[in-house]
């Protein structure tokens, strides 16, 4: 309900949860437009997650580390066809 709540149209939603949830009855895949990239990084390790990942714009991550974020933007330039390491054109 907080990510309803608090969602203003931005364009992108970070989520950093130990999957402890409360008793909502919307999904938290389904509080946000499914246009708008949602990274979730599950502190509870490599078990089930509260949302998909790996369709749309969907990700979620098991653990987390110093390099995290850093998949955010890697993610966003592969959904483009491009990739951090090519060099744009001039």
């Amino acid at each position: 309900m907080a990510l309803r709540q608090e969602f203003k149209g931005h364009d992108r939603v970070v989520i950093v949860t130990d999957e402890q949830a409360g008793h909502d009855h919307v999904e938290v895949d389904r509080s946000i437009p499914q246009s708008t990239p949602m990274y979730t990084w599950n502190l509870a390790g490599y078990q089930s997650g509260h949302a998909p990942s790996g369709r749309g714009r969907r990700h979620t991550f098991g653990g987390l580390t110093d390099a995290a974020f850093r998949m955010v933007p890697v993610l966003e330039a592969g959904r483009d066809a491009t990739w951090p390491w090519v060099a744009k054109a001039a």
